[in-house]
């Protein structure tokens, strides 16, 4: 029998239901976000760790991305391509699930790594890419 904890699966969320991470000291540029989705769909969907948010769960990654459908929905936008309707008109966001961190701790771990790995292998230092942090909450992360 497979473990399907080390499985990644996609479900698909309500945009009213999705808890964000609460602690998540990453900044976000909403109008990019927006409009990358537009043009692209939701090709990278968010990662939710059930460890975040005081064991309550929440997104380890693509907490941005989850602010903009929601805005988008609010505006009126068209379903982008990649989402779903739920019965009554509501936007499903695809959301990973499995892999999960073993604690809040590590889940938090992650979700730094998983962000600042994406910048890594270029020219950017340890500085740079903390500027994209809001520097107190990712000191008190660090710090953790």
């Amino acid at each position: 029998m497979t473990d399907t904890t080390d499985e990644i699966r996609i479900v698909y969320y309500r945009l009213d239901e999705v808890a964000r991470w609460r602690r998540n000291p990453k900044r976000h540029d909403i109008g990019a976000l927006v409009e990358s989705i537009r043009r692209h769909g939701m090709i990278d969907p968010p990662k939710r760790d059930p460890s975040l948010n005081g064991g309550t769960g929440g997104l380890l990654y693509g907490n941005g991305r989850d602010e903009a459908l929601e805005w988008m929905h609010a505006q009126g936008d068209p379903l982008p391509r990649g989402c779903k309707l739920d019965d009554d008109g509501t936007w499903l966001m695809p959301v990973k699930e499995g892999v999960d961190a073993p604690n809040e701790q590590e889940a938090e771990a992650a979700a730094i790594a998983h962000n600042n790995l994406v910048l890594s292998g270029g020219d950017f230092t340890a500085f740079d890419m903390a500027r994209m942090w809001d520097q107190a909450a990712y000191a008190d992360i660090l710090a953790g």
